[in-house]
């Protein structure tokens, strides 16, 4: 029975070819566009979720007053995270991180970094990046080592670095006065590409301390500091108790401090001087391509669903059985296709498109 129902729905197919072959592939075309929209969407909002405990982790950032009223400011001063850290126990651990410029040399191979950052030795225990070789809990402790992903130390060791024995080896930093030889204590898994974070050589901030006193100055605002809160915590609320928190050290500045969350950096960041940096997107684009992907399924829809009626409808005259279907029907169908895309295709992406949730712990 159901082979027999193929046959008829092939032989009306083949008599009507021009306009099915118009109406499926302009359905197809739809589906396809829209899914591909979705799938774009689902990547934008999938950045740093990889961590696990993305929803616990925040980046401290500033709402300073100048002269031409308030600027939002990702950067921070160097001591702010040691000192958050120790007057808050609602932060479980705290990092900084802080980008610097330079050549890294091994033997005779010399390599200027697209990426070098300074950071903490808990950098590693509030992130999830995986060491390939080294401990994750005693790397960046001591001001001369260095951490490098795995594509640096392919160019500087080979294809099979992981073979050879590489900890221990020396890599020199040129970017002062003086070369500075550093240990290779670990080596870094490339970071997942949905990341708002990049690195290719870490370098300890205790080593930048005594490099750079004014690192240690309240006044340095040249760093981002990110938080892992308690997961007790109640974000809201500990962001108001630390708001005024700079004012303990300066009581001039009339800067307010504001938490914003590590899976709202890569599309919710717009910061005031340059202070932002890393790989960035828009949920301007969000918002747009869902917009868009959602009007070309409907059109497809609608556009296929009136043809579909057409021909139904002359099939049913030569059916044995008098049967009629009301237009009502199609519509229904496109709805019901329509929302199931919706469900299953656009959720994350709307989801993403309609929460800010800088905005709102902003607003609190």
């Amino acid at each position: 029975m159901f082979y027999n129902y193929l046959k008829i729905a092939g032989r009306n197919l083949w008599k009507n070819r021009t306009f099915s072959t118009i109406n499926i592939a302009g359905l197809a075309t739809g589906l396809t566009c829209a899914l591909l929209i979705g799938l774009f969407l689902q990547d934008e909002y999938s950045y740093d979720r990889f961590h696990r405990n993305f929803d616990h982790i925040y980046r401290v950032v500033e709402n300073q007053q100048q002269a031409d009223g308030y600027h939002a400011v990702a950067v921070t001063p160097g001591p702010l995270a040691p000192a958050l850290k120790s007057d808050f126990p609602e932060i479980v651990q705290a990092t900084r991180i802080g980008r610097w410029n330079g050549q890294v040399q091994y033997q005779d191979t010399r390599i200027e970094p697209k990426e070098m950052l300074f950071a903490d030795e808990s950098f590693f225990q509030v992130f999830d990046f995986k060491l390939l070789a080294g401990d994750l809990r005693s790397v960046l402790t001591h001001p001369d080592e260095v951490v490098i992903n795995e594509t640096m130390a392919k160019r500087f060791f080979g294809e099979d670095w992981a073979r050879q024995n590489v900890l221990g080896q020396i890599i020199t930093l040129h970017s002062s006065p003086q070369p500075m030889p550093l240990r290779l204590v670990g080596v870094a898994q490339d970071a997942p590409a949905n990341s708002h974070l990049d690195f290719e050589v870490l370098l300890p901030f205790k080593g930048l301390e005594l490099m750079d006193d004014w690192s240690k100055k309240w006044s340095s605002n040249s760093y981002h500091t990110y938080v892992q809160l308690d997961p007790k915590t109640n974000a809201t609320d500990f962001q108001q108790k630390m708001a005024g928190y700079l004012a303990k050290h300066d009581a001039q500045r009339e800067t307010t401090l504001y938490l914003q969350p590590l899976s709202a950096i890569f599309l919710y960041s717009k910061f005031d001087f340059k202070s932002d940096w890393g790989k960035r997107s828009d949920i301007f684009y969000v918002q747009l391509f869902t917009l868009v992907g959602l009007i070309v399924l409907l059109l497809a829809i609608l556009l296929a669903s009136p043809i579909a009626y057409y021909f139904m409808q002359q099939w049913l005259t030569n059916f044995a059985y008098r049967l009629d279907m009301q237009w009502w029907m199609f519509v229904a169908a496109g709805v019901a296709a329509l929302s199931i895309a919706f469900l299953t295709v656009g959720f994350q992406s709307v989801k993403a498109a309609l929460a800010n949730p800088v905005k709102s712990l902003r607003s609190e």
